[in-house]
């Protein structure tokens, strides 16, 4: 069980190392790095998340992954997010859609993990030359 998590962990991680290596350009918009905290979102309570953004066939596509703990008293659950995303629209105000999958870890239950899919739809404001974005999303 545990390298059956083990081997699909590292597909995605695979996955996000070539589509981090194949970025062709980059949107005038956007940076092509950030680094966020996310609330409520794909890793549960919170998440600390990196995302690459790509500029694959023309289309605002970006990659992440994030990380979450979260002690429940005695025991703990530990959240890695990755997901792919594509953001629709040219000007600051965007429409983002995307999906992913989170490797659920839970450590002192006996309860191993698990992987779950998760979809996003939001909105994206992302001001011209600022260094800074907002994001909501129902995911």
């Amino acid at each position: 069980m545990v390298w059956i998590i083990f081997d699909k962990v590292m597909r995605f991680v695979l996955l996000f190392l070539l589509l981090y290596g194949n970025a062709f350009a980059q949107d005038s918009l956007s940076h092509k790095r950030s680094f966020f905290v996310e609330a409520g979102g794909t890793g549960g309570i919170y998440s600390v998340a990196y995302e690459k953004r790509l500029q694959l066939l023309k289309h605002g596509f970006a990659a992440d992954m994030g990380f979450s703990l979260v002690p429940l008293g005695s025991r703990a659950v530990i959240d890695f997010p990755v997901s792919l995303n594509h953001s629709f629209g040219k000007s600051t105000h965007q429409f983002e859609c995307g999906t992913g999958q989170v490797l659920v870890i839970s450590l002192g239950g006996g309860k191993g993990g698990t992987i779950r899919g998760t979809v996003r739809l939001g909105y994206r404001f992302e001001p011209m030359n600022k260094r800074y974005y907002l994001r909501f999303a129902y995911t």
